[in-house]
C-alpha cells in the first residue's frame, strides 16, 4: 500500500498521515521497496524483524550475507549492537577482501552448480506460490467488500445517507461488481 500511495504522488509525510505511521517507518518502508527487498518487507510486516535491522541488512551488497543476518536474527543469535558490528566487519571483509592483508584475495571460478540452479528454481517457485497466495488472499477480500456493499446499498436508508453526506461515488470496478455489470 505505501508504494502504491508513494506511486500515485504522495509525499512520505502523506503517508504517514493517512495510515497512522510513523514518517521515519514508511522512509525505511518506501527505501526497502525501493531496493526491491521484498523478504526483509514482508519479515518487518509479519514482525519477525524490526524495521531498522531490515534496512542494515539491505544495506549490505551481498545476497548471502543478507539472507545470513536475517537467519541470525530470527535465531535470536545476534541483536542489536553485536548485529551491527557483525556488519560493519562484514562491509569491511568485503571492500577489502577474506585476508588481513590488503591485496590478496580469494577468487571464485563463477561456475553454476546443479544444486545452485536447483536452489535458485525452488526459490523463485516459492516465490510465484506467495504471489497467487496473495491474489487470492485479495481476490477474497474484494468479493467479501463487494457483497457487503451490495447488501448495504439494498437499504434505503444507507443509500440515503450516503448521498446526503456526497459520498454516493464508487471505484467504477466497484460499481460495476455491485450493479451487476
Amino acid at each position: 500500500n505505501i508504494a502504491a500511495m508513494r506511486d500515485r504522488g504522495d509525499s512520505p509525510a502523506d503517508i504517514a498521515g493517512k495510515t497512522g505511521l510513523n514518517v521515519s517507518y514508511v522512509n525505511g518502508m518506501l527505501k526497502l521497496v525501493g531496493k526491491g527487498e521484498e523478504r526483509l518487507l514482508q519479515a518487518v510486516e509479519k514482525g519477525q524483524i524490526p524495521l531498522s535491522v531490515a534496512i542494515t541488512i539491505a544495506s549490505s551488497n551481498d545476497v548471502a550475507v543478507q539472507r545470513a543476518l536475517a537467519e541470525a536474527y530470527e535465531k535470536k543469535e545476534l541483536r542489536g549492537k553485536a548485529l551491527l558490528t557483525v556488519r560493519r566487519l562484514v562491509e569491511e571483509r568485503r571492500s577489502r577482501g577474506k585476508a588481513l592483508h590488503r591485496g590478496v584475495r580469494s577468487r571464485s571460478n563463477g561456475n553454476v552448480s546443479s544444486e545452485q540452479l536447483l536452489k535458485a528454481y525452488r526459490e523463485e517457485t516459492n516465490r510465484q506460490k506467495a504471489v497467487v497466495q496473495k491474489a487470492k488472499l485479495c481476490e477474497n477480500r474484494l468479493v467479501f467488500a463487494v457483497s457487503a456493499l451490495k447488501q448495504l446499498f439494498q437499504d434505503g436508508n444507507f443509500a440515503t445517507l450516503l448521498r446526503a453526506e456526497s459520498l454516493d461515488s464508487l471505484a467504477q470496478y466497484l460499481a460495476a461488481q455491485i450493479h451487476g455489470e
